[in-house]
């Protein structure tokens, strides 16, 4: 019985680390994207003044990398 539970819990850490690791990439990549789109929306308007773009693109990609 005891081992039982050992063996729950263990599945439970392999389902919560897999969950962390695409939620890190997730986090990642809508970073990038909102990077690419930031840099190439601004450039096909030609605007100068100041977005929230810069920061949405600078904490995604933060939340991606630091969870990995």
């Amino acid at each position: 019985m005891h081992s039982g539970s050992i063996e729950g819990s263990h599945i439970s850490v392999e389902v919560t680390m897999r969950r962390l690791y695409f939620a890190a990439i997730t986090y990642t990549v809508l970073g990038l994207v909102s990077g690419v789109f930031f840099r190439e929306f601004t450039r096909a308007t030609a605007f100068t003044g100041a977005t929230q773009f810069g920061l949405v693109h600078t904490h995604l990609l933060a939340l991606g990398t630091l969870m990995m």
